[in-house]
């Protein structure tokens, strides 16, 4: 099922989509593929998002926003991969080009303290968090809620 969704959700993506969701729940004709279409998000950058997404519900948390656009009074901040709107808490996914590239690992560097200049808190998972025997993420990301959500 998680690679019907990753499929899905790539499918659907921010960047040149190869599809809509209306058109693959046109092609959506066998029981599984009607399960997953229920959980395929548009606007997903990357398979690991996805997964993380999954692996986050799976963990008994409420679902995340995909594509959700951080602003402020002085404009835009960032597109985090993964928000949790009402308790400003950003999750982001870092594959390996985040260290390597240079460019990237700037953006990122950016990216986070924009942020949390604008209050919002941000855990990072790296490939080693989405393995469906790892809880240590969802802990981190569950208590990064509880702290925003009582405005800690």
């Amino acid at each position: 099922m998680t690679e019907l969704i990753v499929v899905g959700d790539h499918l659907v993506k921010r960047k040149r989509p190869c599809s809509t969701v209306h058109e693959l729940r046109l092609a959506a004709n066998r029981p599984i593929l009607r399960e997953a279409l229920r959980s395929i998000r548009p606007l997903t950058d990357s398979p690991q998002e996805t997964r993380l997404r999954l692996l986050l519900i799976a963990g008994g948390l409420p679902e995340p926003v995909v594509g959700y656009t951080v602003t402020t009074e002085a404009g835009f901040v960032a597109t985090p991969d993964l928000a949790y709107v009402d308790a400003r808490v950003a999750v982001e996914y870092l594959g390996s080009d985040h260290w390597t590239n240079p460019q990237v690992f700037a953006e990122d560097i950016q990216r986070r303290e924009g942020l949390q200049d604008a209050g919002w808190r941000v855990v990072e998972a790296i490939a080693a968090d989405l393995s469906h025997r790892n809880r240590a993420l969802v802990a981190r990301v569950a208590r990064a809620i509880a702290a925003g959500t009582i405005g800690g």
